[in-house]
């Protein structure tokens, strides 16, 4: 069947929304040495075609992989997150294939700025869609992991793309699993904003997360944050 809605504020099961805390002992990781922060710029290719880029979906604007040569999940709020990129003469590709591994463009990648505009996830989509020459600044992810055990709900609103996510965004840290975590492991607070992409071990498609969630009590979570986004 098609993927259900999901880009709104409201958690798709009531399974998913709240869970109690058991502390891991980890330590953040410190972000790599290498560059956290950099710009891409995206030329126009040959068969670049506007009009196939108008797609709405779940009241977002949607860019068509084919076009640019990246899949983008533009449900986590601010910042456009990176879901899968393609190799070939696409604009991504392109820019991939000559700039030097620090620098390319990844899938886990956070977009946060598109032609100037940052902070305002409508903006920086309709730059996507309407110009083929983009300058982009993006930022590497940083991984954390915490431990809860879940009770009836998780306890956070949750954002997602059911069509081309492969993380869970959270919307808001509410009482219950995930705000007792934080109680107990002020070094390694989960944030507004920071996205569940795997669970378990556990990566893929929004759905393949989504149900491990469901199905599993305990539940080890990698975060990913942006990487310019110190820890307290």
């Amino acid at each position: 069947g098609g993927g259900g809605g999901g880009g709104g504020g409201e958690p798709p099961d009531p399974s998913i929304d709240s869970a109690s805390a058991v502390d891991a002992g980890q330590k953040v990781p410190k972000a790599k040495n290498s560059v956290n922060e950099f710009e891409v710029t995206l030329e126009q290719t040959d068969d670049f075609d506007c009009s196939e880029a108008h797609v709405f979906r779940a009241g977002v604007l949607s860019y068509p992989a084919k076009t640019l040569g990246a899949l983008l999940d533009a449900s986590t709020g601010n910042t456009i997150f990176v879901s899968e990129v393609y190799d070939g003469d696409c604009p991504v590709g392109l820019y991939n294939k000559t700039a030097p591994p620090e620098r390319q463009l990844k899938a886990g990648d956070f977009i946060v700025e598109s032609n100037g505009h940052r902070g305002n996830m409508t903006m920086m989509m309709q730059e996507m869609h309407l110009y083929p020459n983009l300058r982009l600044l993006v930022t590497r992810a940083m991984e954390y992991d915490i431990n809860v055990c879940k009770q009836d709900k998780l306890g956070c609103g949750i954002t997602y793309d059911a069509n081309s996510g492969i993380s869970i965004g959270v919307a808001c840290v509410l009482s219950g699993p995930i705000q007792m975590w934080n109680d107990q492991n002020r070094s390694k607070v989960v944030l507004d904003g920071d996205g569940i992409v795997a669970v378990n071990g556990v990566r893929g498609s929004t759905g393949d997360i989504l149900e491990v969630i469901k199905q599993s009590k305990r539940q080890r979570m990698t975060m990913a944050r942006l990487a310019s986004n110190t820890v307290e």
